[in-house]
């Protein structure tokens, strides 16, 4: 009789760059609340809610220009889709500001009944606009339409007349665990033929209103009330689907597609690991094509003071199930929204202190370590007849540039037990039983992520060995009474 001992080796990155993290960190006092990018003028436009004010940062000249005042507390920004105005919602000054990009000055003012949010433009031109309501329950004026240029017997204000629940007032600090992305409980954003237009309000710290609005027809075709979802939103480049904070949407039904989830991930997390549902620590973003996600959400949770110790992490993931592909290690939690340039060349992103620069064209240039296998299984028995299994060599690749060193290290132990979903041992699609091993092999190079890699790329291999130790699944004397 046999007696067999086997066990599962899982290998996989935390992070696929090296020791150096990714990415450029732009600060901003204050923190800022929504961004916008101007492709053609190479600037960003972010609203500094603490300051009264929109901040330009020059993306050539990697600096801000001088800020431009608006009326009191700018939260949401949008961008014409010619590109000749910049749209500001000041919540205080209940007024819609027109800012002019090219003289980087307020060009006017638009008188708002009610105090605004979010806003976004549609395909038409015409921008709508959230607010926090009027009237009995706050239930007029909830979503109203901005028409630039109105013509004869054009209404330049309109009323939506069915409208999600009102969002709640801005969570100003200290409430808004000093980040700037947390202060609007109110966010709008289109797809990029502007067709759609996803919003989501928080009325209270418990629910929230999911809502697809049809441009062409100026109506909300469909809401949905949902509890344990971030506000942060991003939609896919045709509307039909759409993130909101860790969970994917489809937007013809309104139904849960996905969650990101830590099981999801190729790589081990720590134990006790999950992503933070609370509040919208963190983003997400659509590839200009569709084919990919970007997100980054924080593990720590919501306290004040601000807990720091974590690092986002960059993860790229199928955007039809979410299941995670890789991650890159970011130098600062993300704490809000995410966008990306039309080439997908680079990413924004709002984090702690300001915002993040992310060059996702340049993953490449620095060390990557990827494995040729995520698992492998080793047996051992008494008789030696699978000897040629009690050892295994994984193989590490660097598929970028610069220099690369992998080493094995014991991340976790699991107890032994039948297969499973979920978990092992558990129902809902997991590890197979017979105890698992997830050994981490950390990466650590020469050349700094966030400038880039120098020197000629290096491909030889690094392989990491293990062997199945020596274990009984018998007593002492039954394994003395057998032959095998």
């Amino acid at each position: 009789m046999r007696f067999l001992s086997s066990i599962a080796l899982c290998f996989g990155f935390v992070s696929a760059i090296s020791g150096a993290t990714f990415g450029t960190v732009v600060p901003i006092t204050g923190g800022a609340a929504d961004f916008v990018i101007d492709e053609p003028r190479g600037r960003l436009y972010l609203t500094n809610t603490n300051s009264d004010r929109v901040e330009v940062y020059s993306i050539a000249q990697r600096r801000f220009l001088t800020p431009i005042r608006v009326e009191s507390q700018p939260l949401g920004i949008a961008l014409a889709r010619d590109g000749s105005t910049v749209y500001v919602a000041c919540h205080t000054g209940s007024s819609l500001i027109e800012i002019d990009p090219e003289a980087l000055a307020v060009r006017s003012r638009v008188s708002l009944p009610a105090r605004p949010e979010g806003v976004a433009v549609g395909f038409d031109g015409k921008v709508l606009i959230t607010t926090v309501g009027t009237g009995q329950g706050n239930a007029f004026n909830v979503l109203l339409v901005y028409t630039p240029n109105a013509g004869p017997g054009e209404q330049t204000i309109s009323a939506v007349p069915v409208a999600p629940p009102a969002p709640a007032n801005p969570l100003l600090p200290p409430n808004n665990f000093g980040r700037g992305g947390l202060i609007s409980r109110s966010f709008l954003d289109a797809s990029r033929d502007g067709r759609y237009i996803i919003g989501m309000n928080v009325p209270n710290a418990q629910a929230r209103a999911v809502f697809v609005y049809e441009v062409a027809s100026a109506t909300v075709l469909r809401s949905r009330t949902i509890a344990g979802v971030s506000s942060v939103l991003s939609v896919a480049p045709d509307g039909s689907k759409f993130m909101a904070g860790l969970t994917l949407f489809e937007s013809e039904s309104l139904s849960v597609l996905a969650q990101q989830n830590a099981a999801n991930a190729p790589y081990p997390f720590p134990q006790g690991t999950n992503f933070n549902l609370q509040q919208n620590q963190g983003g997400s973003v659509f590839t200009p094509d569709g084919g990919k996600i970007y997100s980054a959400f924080n593990f720590v949770p919501v306290q004040n003071p601000p807990a720091r110790p974590n690092v986002s992490q960059l993860m790229i993931s199928d955007p039809d199930n979410l299941l995670i592909d890789t991650a890159i290690q970011l130098n600062e939690n993300i704490a809000g929204k995410i966008d990306i340039t039309s080439d997908g060349a680079t990413i924004y992103a709002l984090s702690e202190s300001g915002f993040l620069i992310i060059p996702v064209s340049q993953l490449r240039d620095n060390p990557l370590a990827e494995v040729d296998t995520a698992a492998k299984l080793l047996t051992n028995d008494q008789c030696g007849v699978f000897a040629d299994q009690r050892t295994g060599v994984i193989s590490v690749r660097n598929t970028g540039r610069g220099r690369i060193t992998a080493q094995a290290q014991l991340l976790q132990t699991t107890p032994a037990g039948p297969a499973g979903l979920g978990g092992a041992g558990g129902p809902g699609g997991g590890l197979p039983g017979g105890g698992v091993i997830i050994i981490v092999p950390p990466v650590a190079g020469a050349g700094g992520a966030a400038g880039g890699a120098a020197g000629a790329a290096n491909n030889a291999q690094n392989n990491i060995a293990a062997t199945a130790p020596r274990s009984c699944i018998a007593s002492t004397r039954a394994a003395a009474s057998r032959s095998a």
